[in-house]
Parts: structure tokens; C-alpha cells; sequence
């Protein structure tokens, strides 16, 4: 993709691995892309499937947005719960992913990520045919001690992790398909690798830009700006994230990156992310909103496959410090006026017993 920052419009063609697209006339207002302009969007291509372990150079930690997951897929059982659960208006973990900071493996020329490397010649389509989820082969599934482990973090930040009753009917779970995909091709054991990810999820909350404006729409610069990081090399806070819309401009996902521990194999501190990821566009194409701008869906009741009638939790918050305050200003008012009524009674009555002594 080209795109003349010259001009405020500009046509833009997506070469996609399968097809191609066009977009035209697309405005960049507000929004700043990364400092070296994209020629064109990294392929789609898959990944490199029985990759050597080990073999990567960083981590992507893959988060979206809830309510667009459910509306996008809405084959996820923990969707049903989403009105309620702590996750309604928050960032959710999808994965975290070994990639090469290059874009391609460095020992092939296929494949943009390392994938399935505990057994390349396991067949794994055997995973997504089983009908429930006990009793997998051990290259589809997590040990049960690590569900027993985690299940409380993943019940807030990872929802999609364990099981559930309408994920269970389809044979595989995020948590089974993350491990055997991604998990698998770290040096990590399942549990040390399951861990790993719920401790980047807890340092990566949802920032307040994002969950304050629910049913609104944000500028991406300001969204970029909300994932700045100390100790960045560029000083270019384009690259501290990448951000992935559906086609109607909703923010879908967010992608950190981060270094790779030389001596334990797990993720070490933030690092600005590559071309790789900066220019794929399953990662990064809200760059191409109209006017700059990132719509944040809410998780509503009725829509997508949200219940009916039970209120967001941040939204009763809200509701309840407008009554709170609109009632402590009630009972100041009242009580001024009762002070005010006080305070002349108490001068009436001075008033008259001077004049009743006088009198005398």
C-alpha cells in the first residue's frame, strides 16, 4: 500500500494474498502512521508449521476487544455471560505469539511465524474434529492442572480459555489451540507459557481511552498516544502497538510486542514492533478508518449475542455517582438554606429582645 501524506485524500490498493481490494478515496486525518510510509501490506501467508523450538525473536501479545469478538464470532460460549462477567469492557486475551522480527523464519523462506512445533508431523485437523473436550491427544490439549491453576485469571482475563459447554461442542478451546499453535514453539513449559500471558495481560490493562468511550468514537492518534512506553528506541509512538478494525472501522484487537529473555525464553520488556507486524494487515489496518477514526462497540443488551436488560457495570457506576452527587447537592442546598433561616430567626430574636428591654 502506498499513501501520499501530501495530500489529505488519497487512493490506497490492498494487495491481499487470495484477492484485492479497493479502497479510495481514504482521509488520514489526525492519525499518524509510522514514520517510514508502508509501500504495500505484508501477505497473509501461513505460518511455519513444525518451525524448530526456540526458533523465534520476539512476542506478540494478541488482545481484542470483547464486545467486537462476540459480534465478530459469535461461536464463543463465554459470550453468553458477557453483560455480567468482568471482561464486558475490556481487553480480552487472545494469544501470545513467538514471531520473527524480520517477518519471515530465518531458516525458510515460508511461513511469517513459527506454529505447531511439538510434533510437525502430528495432524493436527484431528484436534478440531473431536467432538468433546476430554481425553485429547496431548499435542491439542492443556494439562488439567493448568486449568485448575489459572481458571480464576482466565475467568477475567482470558475468558475464552477454559472450558465451556458451547466451546467444549466444538471439539477445541482458545486455551488447547493457543498452547499446541503458539506455546508449543517457545522453550516455555505449558504452565510457565499460560502464566507468562496472564502476566502481560496484568501489566496491559485497558486504558481508560478505550473503556471511557464505549459507543463513541476515538481518534487513532489518541489511541496510539495511550500506548506509549518508557524505554522506547524510536521515539515513534505509532509503533508501540498495532490496532486491528472490522471492516465498519470497530476496534477489534490490540498487539504489543515484546523482547525475548536470553536466558529464561519468556517475554522481557516492550519493544517497539516490527514492519512485520506494523504492516500486516490482520494486525494493524486501522490505519486505513475514515477521518483518522476508531469506533469502540459496546457490549449492549440485545445486540450482537448479548442477553436483554442486565446494564454494564461501568455504566451503573456512572449512574450511581449522578444520583450520589445529584443528592449530596440536594441535601447541601437544603441545609444552606436551613443555616440561612437559622441565622436570621437567631437576628429576629436578638432584634426584639433589645427593643423589649429598651422598652423596659
Amino acid at each position: 500500500m502506498c499513501l501520499d501524506t501530501t495530500n489529505e485524500t488519497t487512493e490506497a490498493t490492498i494487495i491481499d494474498f487470495f484477492q484485492i481490494q479497493h479502497y479510495t478515496k481514504i482521509k488520514i486525518t489526525g492519525a499518524q502512521v509510522p514514520s517510514s510510509p508502508m509501500r504495500k501490506w505484508i501477505p497473509n501467508e501461513k505460518g511455519h508449521t513444525g518451525a524448530p523450538n526456540g526458533n523465534f525473536s520476539l512476542y506478540i501479545l494478541r488482545q481484542q476487544w470483547s464486545a467486537e469478538w462476540c459480534c465478530r464470532e459469535q461461536n464463543h460460549g463465554w459470550c453468553l455471560d458477557i453483560l455480567s462477567a468482568p471482561y464486558r469492557e475490556k481487553l480480552v486475551l487472545h494469544g501470545l505469539w513467538p514471531g520473527y522480527n524480520g517477518g519471515r523464519s530465518n531458516l525458510t523462506n515460508y511461513g511469517y511465524w513459527p506454529q505447531f512445533c511439538k510434533r510437525p508431523d502430528f495432524n493436527y485437523d484431528v484436534c478440531y474434529s473431536i467432538s468433546t473436550t476430554s481425553n485429547l491427544p496431548a499435542e491439542c490439549s492443556i494439562p488439567q492442572r493448568d486449568r485448575e491453576l489459572l481458571k480464576n485469571d482466565w475467568y477475567q482475563y482470558a475468558p475464552g480459555y477454559p472450558l465451556n459447554t458451547e466451546d467444549a461442542s466444538r471439539g477445541w478451546n482458545l486455551g488447547d489451540h493457543e498452547y499446541a499453535k503458539h506455546g508449543t514453539c517457545t522453550n516455555l513449559t505449558s504452565t510457565k507459557y499460560l502464566q507468562e500471558g496472564m502476566r502481560l495481560m496484568k501489566i496491559m490493562e485497558t486504558p481508560s481511552v478505550i473503556y471511557l468511550n464505549v459507543g463513541q468514537s476515538i481518534k487513532l492518534s489518541k489511541l496510539q498516544h495511550a500506548y506509549r512506553y518508557e524505554g522506547t528506541v524510536s521515539g515513534d509512538y505509532t509503533k508501540a502497538a498495532a490496532f486491528s478494525c472490522s471492516d465498519d472501522g470497530n476496534l477489534f484487537s490490540v498487539s504489543s510486542c515484546w523482547s525475548v529473555d536470553s536466558n529464561t525464553g519468556s517475554p522481557n520488556y516492550r519493544i517497539d514492533c516490527p514492519e512485520s507486524v506494523l504492516r500486516n494487515k490482520y494486525s494493524n489496518n486501522c490505519i486505513l478508518n475514515k477521518n483518522g477514526l476508531v469506533n469502540i462497540r459496546g457490549a449492549f443488551p440485545g445486540v450482537c449475542k448479548a442477553p436483554h436488560g442486565v446494564p454494564s457495570g461501568w455504566h451503573i457506576f456512572l449512574i450511581s455517582m449522578i444520583v450520589f452527587s445529584t443528592l449530596l447537592i440536594a441535601v447541601c442546598f437544603i441545609r444552606m438554606i436551613r443555616e440561612l433561616c437559622s441565622s436570621q430567626n437567631d437576628e429576629d430574636e436578638e432584634s426584639n429582645a433589645g427593643y423589649i428591654y429598651k422598652s423596659f
